[in-house]
C-alpha cells in the first residue's frame, strides 16, 4: 500500500505586502495544499499589514513571530532610543505599523509564540524566524559546519524551517534539513517574485520545492513612497531624500544586495558620523551621501567577489536605474570604490577630477565607511551601538556589543587607515558595557 503524502506549503518575511501573499496564497490553492505555515515577520514595510494578518487567519495558518513584528509590538517601549539608533528606513517603517495596525491584529500578533513544534507524517519540525538558536540569527550559504552542529542540536527534529534572510536556502547537515521558502513580500531573487517553499513527506521522507510566483506589484509599494507625512523619521533628511534613499534601496535589492548587513553597516557608519561631527563638519549632504554608499557598498559582489569594491562602483556609475545627482553618484561610487582595499590615491579616476571639498568629503566619508564594514566583519550584527571619545591624538571608539566581536575588532583595526590620515589621530577599538 503507498504511503499518504502530505504537503506543507512554508511561507516568510511578507513585510505587509498583500498583493504578493495574495498570489502565493492563490498558488498554493491551485495545488491543493491546505496547511500553511508563516514563519514570521508579517509586518514591517508594506502598506497592508492588518489586510495581511487578516489573510493569515483566513486561511488558518500556523505562525509564529518574526523579530520585525516584535520590534512592531514593542515600538513605544523603545521608541526614543530608536529614534537615535535605528536608521530612517527602519525606525519609519516601526513607527508606521505601531500606528496603523489595529488592536485586534496586535493581539493576534501578540500571540504568535516565537517557536513551534509539530509532528507531521513521523518527522519532527520545528519553526522559528531566524532558527533554532534566536529569533534573528542569519543562516545561510555562509554558515559554518561548526555553527549548524550546534543548531543542529538545538534543533532536536527532524526539519529546522525559518526564514529572516529572505533568501530560499535547504540543506541537510548533522542529520537535520534547514530550510527557509525565501520571502513572500520583500524577496531578493532579481525578478522580485514573492517566494515559499512546499515541502512534501510521504513515508517518511522529505521532498523540498522552493517555488516564485510573479504577481501585481502597483499595489505592492512601501510605506514610505506612498505616504505623504514622512514626520515620523528621526529628522536627518527631508522627505526628498528620504525618497531617494528608499529608491537606493530598492536599487540595491535588484542586485541581491545583503540587506541586513547593509542595515548593519549602515546604522554603524552613521552613528561614528554623527558622534565625529564637530571633527568633519561635513553636514547632512555628507550624511545622506554615507547612507547611500553603505547601502550600495557591497552590491559588486553580485558580479565580481574578489574585487567587488570596483564592482560596486562601476555599477554605481554606469546603472541609469540609480536615481541620484551625476557627482552625489561619483562620491557614492568612490566610497563603495574605497570601502576595502587602497584608500584614494590623487590620480585616480573620478577622485582626480573632484574639487578639494569633495575630494575632502570622500576621504572622511570613506574612512567611516571602512571602520563600519569592518565592524560587521561575520555579518552576525553584533556591535549594537558605537560611542567615540576624541583627545589630541587618539579617537576612542567604543563599541556595545551583544555576543564575541573579536572578529568585528580585528578587522575594523586593520581598516582604520584611512580614517586614521584624515583626523590626524590613533584609532583605538574597544568595547564598552
Amino acid at each position: 500500500m503507498t504511503a499518504k503524502s502530505c504537503k506543507i506549503a512554508l511561507i516568510s518575511d511578507i513585510h505587509g505586502n498583500l498583493a504578493a501573499l495574495e498570489a502565493v496564497i492563490a498558488d498554493i490553492r491551485k495545488r491543493k495544499i491546505t496547511k500553511i505555515w508563516n514563519l514570521g515577520d508579517a509586518a514591517g514595510y508594506g502598506r497592508f499589514p492588518n489586510e495581511v494578518l487578516r489573510k493569515l487567519r483566513e486561511v488558518k495558518a500556523v505562525s509564529v513571530i518574526g523579530n520585525y513584528d516584535i520590534k512592531v509590538l514593542d515600538f513605544k517601549k523603545h521608541e526614543k532610543k530608536w529614534r537615535k539608533k535605528k536608521s530612517p528606513e527602519k525606525y519609519y517603517a516601526f513607527e508606521w505599523n505601531w500606528k496603523n495596525i489595529t488592536e485586534e491584529n496586535k493581539t493576534y500578533l501578540g500571540s504568535m509564540p516565537q517557536q513551534r513544534r509539530i509532528t507531521e507524517g513521523g518527522l519532527r519540525i520545528l519553526l522559528r524566524h531566524g532558527g533554532p538558536a534566536a529569533v534573528d540569527e542569519y543562516i545561510d550559504e555562509n554558515t559554518t559546519d561548526a555553527r549548524f552542529e550546534t543548531l543542529a542540536r538545538l534543533a532536536k527534529s527532524d526539519i529546522a524551517a525559518f526564514g529572516h534572510t529572505h533568501r530560499p536556502f535547504a540543506k541537510k547537515k548533522f542529520g537535520v534539513w534547514f530550510i527557509n521558502p525565501g520571502s513572500v513580500g520583500r524577496p531578493e531573487n532579481p525578478q522580485k517574485n514573492a517566494e515559499y517553499a512546499v515541502l512534501e513527506i510521504r513515508g517518511g521522507k522529505l521532498s523540498i520545492r522552493q517555488l516564485c510566483i510573479d504577481y501585481d506589484r502597483k499595489e505592492s509599494a512601501d510605506i514610505i513612497q506612498t505616504t505623504e507625512n514622512n514626520s515620523g523619521n528621526n529628522g536627518a533628511y527631508s522627505a526628498k531624500k528620504e525618497k531617494y534613499l528608499q529608491g537606493v534601496v530598492d536599487f540595491a535589492r535588484q542586485y541581491g544586495y545583503d540587506g541586513e548587513h547593509s542595515e548593519q553597516v549602515t546604522k554603524l557608519a552613521l552613528q561614528i558620523f554623527d558622534e565625529l561631527e564637530p571633527f568633519h563638519n561635513i553636514g547632512k549632504r555628507g550624511r545622506f551621501l554615507l547612507h547611500c554608499g553603505a547601502v550600495l557598498h557591497d552590491i559588486g559582489l553580485v558580479r565580481e567577489e574578489r574585487a567587488h569594491h570596483k564592482a560596486s562602483m562601476k555599477i554605481i556609475m554606469t546603472d541609469k536605474k540609480l536615481q541620484l545627482k551625476k557627482k552625489d553618484k561619483i562620491i557614492v561610487g568612490l566610497l563603495a570604490r574605497y570601502h576595502r582595499r587602497s584608500g584614494p590615491k590623487p590620480g585616480d579616476k573620478y577622485f582626480s577630477d573632484l574639487s578639494k571639498t569633495d575630494k575632502r568629503t570622500v576621504e572622511v566619508l570613506a574612512g567611516i565607511l571602512r571602520v563600519a564594514d569592518g565592524l560587521d566583519y561575520s555579518h552576525r550584527n553584533i556591535v549594537d551601538k558605537v560611542f567615540c571619545r576624541i583627545t589630541k591624538s587618539q579617537i576612542h571608539l567604543g563599541c556595545q556589543v551583544n555576543g564575541s566581536a573579536s572578529w568585528e575588532l580585528a578587522s575594523a583595526g586593520k581598516k582604520s587607515d584611512l580614517m586614521e590620515a584624515v583626523f590626524k589621530r590613533k584609532l583605538l577599538i574597544s568595547i564598552v558595557k
